[in-house]
């Protein structure tokens, strides 16, 4: 006589066995957050230089030089980190 597979048994297994699989999501995950926010950042290039300039005057010649490329690498993480939590948020919406 065999006994029934209990639900909670098969939903520990199901968890358990795509351990892989979930490293391989976030994966993806990261790549597409990383192309979206590349891409959306180069669009937008001319406009945070025009919005930018207006604050050249506010600023030593030497320290806006200087700040101005920090400046657009901060803006282009948090593009990334942004895009990336978007596709992971839809990806567990999507998939449940």
């Amino acid at each position: 006589m065999s006994t029934p597979i209990k639900p909670e048994t098969q939903h520990a297994s199901k968890r358990n066995g795509g351990s892989s699989d979930g490293a391989v999501w976030r994966l993806l995950e990261a790549i597409t957050g990383a192309l979206a926010a590349v891409t959306v950042f180069a669009l937008s290039l001319p406009m945070f230089t025009e919005l930018v300039s207006l604050f050249h005057s506010l600023f030593p010649a030497g320290l806006f030089v200087s700040m101005y490329p920090m400046g657009l690498l901060f803006v282009l993480l948090f593009m990334w980190l942004f895009f990336w939590v978007a596709t992971a948020s839809f990806r567990e919406w999507e998939i449940g």
